[in-house]
């Protein structure tokens, strides 16, 4: 039942981003409701990483939903992403899953870099500085030769987040 849940969810997911307006927003609004209910079946305790993994891709819904809202919906959407990634964290650590460490920590940047582009969001630059220091993180662990795809992803997104920090 979980795997299908999950399933479901990750699929209305992809169909969202590949969907614009009030369609791609209905279905991921319906991929958030499916990771929510996948995390009644995938409990922290009782399914640790498959909880973790969920969490994952909750926050990814709700950092593309927030992206996507104005007004502080979207600010509140972002926040959610943000507390979902770092509820992952509590499982994907650096020591005991470094590479998915590394992809929460590229995310908490993506999704920082984010709200301090949001509408609602008067001083971007603790934000940016934020973003900075996560990505960071993720280019500690993401090295060029093994993970070339990942390292080029977050040093480009460094690069970004340092030149929106100079143009403040």
């Amino acid at each position: 039942m979980g795997k299908r849940t999950n399933s479901l969810a990750v699929a209305l997911q992809n169909q969202g981003i590949r969907s614009s307006g009030e369609d791609g927003a209905n279905q991921l609004a319906q991929a958030v409701d499916a990771y929510r209910n996948a995390m009644r079946i995938y409990s922290e305790t009782d399914h640790p990483v498959d909880w973790a993994m969920t969490q994952n891709n909750l926050a990814n819904a709700l950092r593309t939903q927030g992206s996507r809202t104005s007004g502080e919906d979207g600010a509140n959407l972002l926040a959610q992403a943000v507390d979902a990634y770092r509820n992952a964290l509590r499982i994907r650590t650096k020591k005991d899953h470094p590479v998915q460490w590394a992809m929460a920590q590229n995310n908490l940047a993506v999704t920082k870099h984010a709200i301090a582009q949001h509408d609602t969001t008067a001083d971007p630059k603790p934000h940016f500085k934020a973003a900075l220091e996560h990505v960071d993180n993720a280019l500690r662990a993401f090295d060029p030769t093994h993970m070339p795809y990942n390292h080029n992803k977050a040093t480009k997104l460094r690069t970004q987040i340092l030149a929106d920090l100079d143009a403040l």
